[in-house]
């Protein structure tokens, strides 16, 4: 935690955490309750939203229940164009794969927190976010335009399993990944 918050540059020095057990926190809950889902299925959405999450919790117990001060806020205030730019072209040229926060934060040399809070505040979602709405849209072009079976398609632009597309794909157009390959032979 203590790394953390110096990365996102919120403070120096030791951070530690308040004694509030007992406190019922939902938003604190649901995070923990998604992390732990995530880590009994083996990392199943995979390591960029593992990250996420990690760090959504640890930004929410620094910002809630830490001694730091929370009134210090970021000295640099966005991403500059030409370092969103690279991370998307980072996240562009490797969508088929694990993509990692730290992988993509390495390539245009910041902190991974830094730049998920970064990329959500220029953007509007979280990198994460991102990288599942490009995976959506590149298999609905391949839905659209090849004849290859679900299974293939999720696997080319990075998802687990075909189950793992067609409830991304369900969730964004309301279509299952068949309707859409069939609109296109209609």
């Amino acid at each position: 935690m203590t790394h953390v918050a110096e990365k996102l540059e919120f403070g120096q020095g030791q951070v530690e955490l308040v004694n509030c057990f007992g406190n019922h926190d939902l938003p604190l809950h649901n995070i923990a309750m998604l992390l732990a889902a995530e880590v009994e299925t083996g990392g199943l959405m995979g390591e960029l939203y593992r990250e996420s999450l990690t760090q959504a919790f640890v930004i929410y117990l620094l910002r809630n229940y830490s001694t730091i001060d929370r009134e210090i806020k970021p000295q640099h205030q966005s991403l500059t164009n030409m370092q969103l730019q690279q991370a998307i072209d980072y996240i562009q040229d490797r969508l088929g794969g694990d993509l990692s926060l730290i992988q993509i934060a390495e390539n245009i040399n910041i902190s991974p927190n830094y730049f998920a809070s970064l990329f959500k505040q220029k953007t509007g979602i979280s990198p994460h976010q991102y990288v599942i709405q490009q995976r959506v849209d590149r298999a609905i072009v391949l839905l659209q335009k090849t004849d290859l079976r679900i299974s293939e398609i999720a696997s080319r632009v990075g998802f687990s399993s075909q189950s793992h597309l067609t409830h991304h794909i369900k969730r964004a157009t309301g279509m299952t990944p068949k309707q859409i390959a069939k609109i296109r032979r209609s």
